[in-house]
């Protein structure tokens, strides 16, 4: 994990969130940049090159809005679970603490439909570990618990295909980079 790399990152997001407002221009910029790299993880997961740690790292760090995350989810089967959520352990390893839990999430929702429940509860006990809050990681527990195997995805890649990107979309990355920059990130930098 480069944390130069990834102070970096997150000040340009947050310099391109304050430039944008509340305009639904950003999360579609952030839509259309990141899908092509949760495409690209898939590829390597399927026997494709590597990922580089940078991009694995702007991916990690975008998986904070929840519409790329439930993207990621709904690109695993059960059929390919079990090498897509050794994929996303990669990528959550390689992440700052503080943007982990996506990743974990989504490789243990990818363990989970492939039935592998020791490295389920591994990459879930990480998610929580980092961020206690993280709701999807303690529902996805919880239907373990009660013995279902994964989240529902049924039909989520047709209802995300028609939802507009909306400045809301922003709000759990936003709160993510705010926590982070608490810890050392400079402010903004204001363009005129």
């Amino acid at each position: 994990m480069d944390l130069h790399a990834t102070r970096g990152h997150c000040q340009e997001i947050l310099n391109r969130i304050h430039a944008n407002g509340n305009r639904r221009d950003y999360p579609r910029e952030l839509v259309a940049e990141t899908r092509p790299r949760i495409d690209a993880l898939n590829h390597e997961s399927d026997g494709g090159e590597q990922l580089s740690d940078e991009e694995a790292m702007k991916l990690g760090i975008a998986l904070h809005v929840m519409w790329l995350r439930d993207y990621a989810l709904t690109t695993i089967t059960s059929g390919n679970g079990r090498a897509r959520g050794v994929t996303w352990t990669r990528v959550a390893t390689s992440l700052h603490p503080a943007f982990v839990a996506p990743a974990a999430f989504v490789a243990a929702h990818a363990f989970s439909l492939s039935g592998e429940v020791a490295a389920t509860g591994a990459a879930l006990e990480v998610a929580l570990s980092f961020q206690p809050d993280y709701k999807a990681a303690r529902l996805l527990a919880d239907l373990v618990v009660a013995g279902d195997r994964s989240i529902p995805m049924d039909d989520a890649a047709e209802q995300l295909d028609a939802m507009q990107p909306t400045a809301d979309w922003l709000r759990p990355l936003t709160a993510r980079l705010q926590w982070f920059r608490q810890r050392g990130l400079p402010a903004p930098t204001q363009k005129h």
